[in-house]
């Protein structure tokens, strides 16, 4: 992906090591540390890993721009749904209980996800309760239209809340709950074919971060939850938990997840 943007006039530029095929790859590891030891000690979950890639250095003309993009609004909906399991004690030891079934003692690989499909419902019903960008990002009609006997202007910015169609009663059955079984035995997806559900966008402009964020977001959660147990400071019943939101290009928790985590023997 970032390969082909790398400048070809400098050999030596080719051939560093910095900007290997493995550089992406270092990157994500990074992150992934990030999020699952230094986050929980007390500076949210989303804090962390925001920095990491904000000031790691970017190598080979690398826009910073994909890194944050990418970490931002994959941190947030981990923060979302780590708070929404704590919150719903049933669905996180259903997480746990299929963790333990399918991935046991080993760290969770890109291998066990078709296995986890619990573990992917529960990714799904938090980005549908919390999509990351709220309003997606802004799109231009080319060319006048009607839909839904409104009349769409060409050259009009058109703005999808998705945030709205997430939580829309005539859509969903009990739209403010966590539910992930609605996602089981369901071929409703995120992949811009299901106009219910669109957390990534759709057509030409769908996020080109998808497919990492498809691995990235479950094999993050999965390895909070399986090595972790995890409280809330003060001994904070989890059903308090404040799940006020803060509206921006993400969305992100009001108050940042703080979290105590305790190694699961």
């Amino acid at each position: 992906m970032i390969q082909p943007h790398l400048p070809r006039t400098n050999p030596a530029v080719r051939s560093s090591p910095s900007v290997s095929s493995n550089n992406l790859i270092n990157v994500l590891n990074v992150v992934n540390v990030s999020v699952s030891i230094v986050g929980p000690a007390g500076r949210g979950l989303r804090s962390a890993a925001s920095a990491a890639a904000r000031f790691m250095p970017i190598q080979g003309g690398a826009k910073p721009e994909l890194f944050t993009a990418g970490t931002d609004t994959s941190t947030s909906t981990v923060e979302w749904a780590m708070a929404e399991l704590l919150k719903n004690a049933k669905s996180m030891t259903k997480v746990r209980q299929e963790l333990v079934t399918e991935i046991k003692q080993s760290f969770p690989k890109n291998s066990h996800l078709p296995q986890l499909p619990y573990l992917q419902a529960c990714v799904k019903e938090t980005l549908r309760l919390h999509p990351p960008a709220p309003f997606l990002l802004p799109h231009r009609a080319f060319a006048s239209c009607e839909v839904m006997n409104y009349t769409i202007p060409k050259d009009a910015q058109v703005i999808v809340n998705v945030w709205a169609i997430g939580k829309d009663p005539m859509i969903w059955e009990d739209p403010l709950q966590f539910k992930p079984e609605r996602f089981l035995n369901s071929t409703l997806d995120y992949k811009g074919n299901d106009y219910e559900f669109l957390p990534f966008g759709a057509g030409r402009r769908i996020c080109p971060g998808l497919p990492m964020a498809a691995k990235h977001v479950p094999l993050v959660l999965a390895s909070l939850i399986h090595f972790f147990d995890w409280s809330l400071p003060d001994e904070i019943d989890p059903t308090e938990l404040d799940m006020s939101e803060k509206f921006g290009v993400t969305l992100e928790m009001e108050q940042p997840l703080l979290l105590i985590p305790k190694v699961r023997k």
